[in-house]
């Protein structure tokens, strides 16, 4: 387990510097597809993402994909599959 993610790689293979507020972003605006802004519960997946992204990575840079594939199954564990399916998209 990883205590701090430092880096993503992006697909472009550039490194830069992890801000979980990204994660939270993204979540906020799949949320807004479904014309739902429930920040609480945003804020608490963006936590639960970073938190499993840290428990499945052995260092402490991962990439974008990684992250993308550990918030699509984090909304479809709470039950949030439209949401999902409208992140993934």
């Amino acid at each position: 387990m990883v205590q701090h993610i430092q880096a993503i790689v992006k697909r472009n293979g550039e490194r830069v510097e992890f801000d979980s507020t990204r994660i939270e972003r993204a979540i906020y605006k799949a949320f807004l597809s479904e014309n739902m802004a429930d920040l609480p519960i945003i804020s608490e997946l963006a936590v639960e993402v970073v938190d499993a992204v840290k428990l499945r990575i052995e260092q402490p840079e991962t990439t974008v994909e990684f992250v993308q594939d550990v918030v699509e199954e984090v909304l479809m564990v709470r039950g949030f599959h439209k949401i999902a399916k409208n992140y993934i998209l």
